[in-house]
């Protein structure tokens, strides 16, 4: 059903329904006056904390984020899952050492590697409405 109620029947009608309704559930409206807000907010983090906080990246925690993965996760678009990076280390570890430190450095996103799959998972039997789903994204894994 579309926001008015009417049932649509069309994958382009249901890929429109799907796509509006989440864009308004994932975005704001009002903005909040944020130093209002955090006027209220002790800090906590220290000096050493911060410090560790924005210590560049290393190829090695790069390494240890891939491996902490569970390796059977669902592949994103490119089809990959962690097992693939995780058994071809030692070919791809360090082409994807290079991109992800360059991105986190802010060299920038490559679009593909922002591509997500959306599937929607039924919370009841039968759903009709949007809000009857639970959207899981399948994100590349890079």
């Amino acid at each position: 059903m579309d926001k008015d109620r009417i049932e649509k029947t069309s994958p382009d009608d249901i890929r429109d329904i799907g796509t509006n309704f989440f864009n308004k559930l994932f975005s704001s409206s009002k903005l909040a006056d944020l130093d209002n807000v955090l006027q209220h907010v002790q800090p906590k983090v220290n000096v050493g904390m911060n410090t560790s906080l924005t210590a560049p990246y290393s190829a090695e925690e790069v390494r240890e984020v891939v491996f902490q993965m569970l390796p059977s996760n669902a592949p994103g678009p490119n089809g990959l899952n962690p097992f693939f990076y995780q058994h071809f280390w030692d070919i791809v570890g360090e082409d994807v050492t290079k991109a992800t430190l360059e991105i986190l450095e802010g060299a920038g996103l490559t679009p593909s590697f922002n591509h997500t799959n959306v599937a929607l998972i039924s919370k009841k039997p039968g759903p009709t409405n949007m809000s009857d789903f639970q959207p899981i994204s399948l994100c590349n894994v890079i």
